[in-house]
Order: structure tokens, then sequence, then C-alpha cells
């Protein structure tokens, strides 16, 4: 099966999609939505995705942390969601490494997260590192990561 990595922003067609499928998976089971504070931090971002026939079926949100950079070295990674028909088929270590080598051709060195409780083994065989205890936040246990892309 054949999936197509590409970079897009809020004014792609797809954006709209990438929202849906980031609402139905991350905040519906929560009993929550996304807001437009949520659509309004997303202009300051990059957003990637997995595409298979146009339709996006896995994306994530990049956050840049120093914004009076126009080059940031850091960023946080957010919403990383892989559509409930693809998931369990390695897409979203798919998804991780092509945003990690995209933002490392950005001159980007390290990563930061929070991590559903659930996800942190996910992120660790990715590299990344378990930082501060756990917390609670929108109803669920977190953990914050990071990574350098060094």
């Amino acid at each position: 099966m054949s999936f197509e990595f590409k970079e897009y922003d809020v004014k792609s067609i797809c954006y709209p999609q990438a929202w849906d499928l980031r609402e139905q998976v991350l905040r519906t089971p929560l009993g929550l939505s996304l807001t437009a504070k949520d659509r309004d931090s997303d202009q300051n971002c990059w957003h990637f995705g997995l595409f298979k026939n146009n339709q996006i079926i896995a994306t994530v949100t990049i956050e840049p942390q120093d914004v009076a950079n126009d080059k940031p070295q850091h960023v946080k990674l957010r919403q990383m969601v892989v559509s409930p028909d693809f998931q369990n088929q390695g897409l979203g270590q798919k998804l991780i490494k092509n945003t990690e080598q995209a933002l490392h051709e950005k001159s980007v060195t390290s990563i930061i997260l929070a991590a559903r409780l659930p996800a942190v083994k996910f992120y660790q065989k990715l590299g990344y590192k378990p930082r501060g205890s756990v917390y609670h936040h929108l109803r669920i246990d977190h953990r914050d990561m990071w990574k350098n892309l060094d």
C-alpha cells in the first residue's frame, strides 16, 4: 500500500480533513471539541500528513517554539493522529520519521511533546525520552517527552 507524505498548511484543501480527523480521534472520545483557539494556533504551525488517494489518513501538527527566529531550532509536536481505519499498520512511525526528516531539513534540532500515557512506549521506540512526572491534562494522564534531532 502506497502512502504519500507531504507538508500542508491551514489554507490547503486537506486542512479541514485533518481537522476532522483530529476532532474524531483525539477530542470526541473525551467529550471535548477542538476550539477556535486551536484553529488560531494552527496558523503558526507546520502540518504534515500521510495521504492515500489524496485523502489524509494521518497527521501531525508541529509548533515552533522560538517564534522570534525565522528558522526555529526547537518545536513542539502536537496532535499526532492516525485514522482508526489505518491504525496498527506502522503508519504512526512512518509519519513521525518522515516529519523528523522534514524538520531536520528545516534546521530543527529538538522536539518536545506531551504524550498521552498509553503512547509513551510508542514514542520511546522512536527515541524520545521521558521528562518529568506524569500529569493530568484534558481528562487524561500525560508525560512530557523530548528528542534531539542532531
